[in-house]
């Protein structure tokens, strides 16, 4: 558990549900009612960063469901291990063939485990 987790459940638990709080754009909220819309905020920010992640990498389809894109996923790679210095080796196997696909399993390109901290950071 990171150390934001923890201090976002230790300012939540300083919440009195019942007490009223005045909020800096004048609102005047339970802290019941406080609690719920910073749950929601977050949540919110939570979905908005995951969108984006899925649309950088993912097609969505017509039901709303997401597909893994090859073509996607190689653009976004090439752009942060480009960013990151890799060579020239590791560029074009990160690129896709004629068929769509990655030129190499990623498991095959000896920096691998570069990529993979690149990819987690």
């Amino acid at each position: 558990m990171s150390i934001k987790t923890q201090s976002l459940k230790v300012a939540l638990s300083t919440l009195i549900p019942k007490r009223i709080y005045t909020t800096q754009d004048g609102r005047v909220l339970s802290g019941e009612e406080l609690r719920d819309d910073i749950m929601k905020s977050i949540n919110e920010l939570s979905d908005r960063g995951f969108d984006k992640i899925m649309s950088k990498y993912f097609t969505k389809q017509n039901d709303g469901t997401w597909i893994a894109d090859a073509k996607k996923f190689s653009e976004g790679l090439l752009e942060l291990m480009s960013s990151r210095g890799a060579d020239e080796t590791t560029l074009r196997a990160l690129q896709v063939d004629k068929d769509g696909n990655l030129e190499m399993p990623l498991s095959a390109v000896s920096t691998s485990s570069f990529i993979e901290s690149s990819l987690i950071s």
